[in-house]
């Protein structure tokens, strides 16, 4: 894998419902810490010599198993979270029910993006709790 590849931020989209509101964090790891999740991932769906997800039929199942592999590495490292957003609903819920408090980012984002800055240290030890799929599909 390339150095680049490895670099930055990866930016990934969880699913999560609190109370009876869902919707979904977005949420940002350095990108080397994601690099023996994928490999997880070409080891389960790959086939020797094509390590990717080959067949049709897995690339759901696969999707789902890397959220639940991103899930599980913020819940027992949380310091691996670097960034974490949600829509103004999701917050406002958060922040009565557990006091996730908001960081303010600059710039901010603009008015026609429901999107609010979560503390990453707050969110990190709920998230296995708050973590939901919709579909049984998996």
């Amino acid at each position: 894998m390339t150095k680049y590849l490895q670099a930055g931020y990866y930016e990934a989209v969880l699913p999560v419902q609190v109370g009876a509101a869902r919707g979904c964090f977005r949420v940002w790891l350095n990108a080397k810490e994601m690099v023996p999740l994928l490999r997880q991932l070409d080891m389960r769906y790959g086939d020797e010599g094509q390590p990717y997800c080959v067949h049709a039929e897995d690339r759901l199942r696969a999707l789902y198993t890397l959220e639940e592999l991103i899930r599980d590495l913020i819940t027992e490292r949380p310091k691996v979270l670097k960034r974490v957003c949600t829509s103004g609903q999701i917050a406002q819920v958060l922040q009565v029910q557990y006091e996730i408090r908001r960081v303010e980012i600059y710039p901010p984002p603009p008015p026609w993006l429901d999107q609010v800055d979560l503390e990453p240290v707050d969110v990190a030890p709920l998230l296995g709790s708050l973590f939901h799929r919709q579909t049984n599909d998996a």
